[in-house]
């Protein structure tokens, strides 16, 4: 997880990063909105950055 401030969003040049507090190699919460939909690894694919989905969030208050 990672916050910024919308200043800071709207500053963003490409080649910035965005510092994550968790390693590479952790699963990463995917929201689709303000709900927590899948879980995720980060990683490289066709030489640009993606997230592979490993799994759906069981909290059925997330499929409404």
């Amino acid at each position: 997880k990672a916050t910024i401030s919308v200043n800071e969003l709207l500053e963003l040049n490409k080649g910035d990063v965005i510092k994550l507090d968790t390693k590479i190699s952790d699963e990463h919460k995917i929201k689709i909105g303000n709900k927590e939909m899948f879980l995720g690894r980060a990683g490289i694919l066709n030489n640009k950055k993606a997230i592979k989905v490993t799994q759906r969030t069981e909290n059925k208050e997330n499929l409404l």
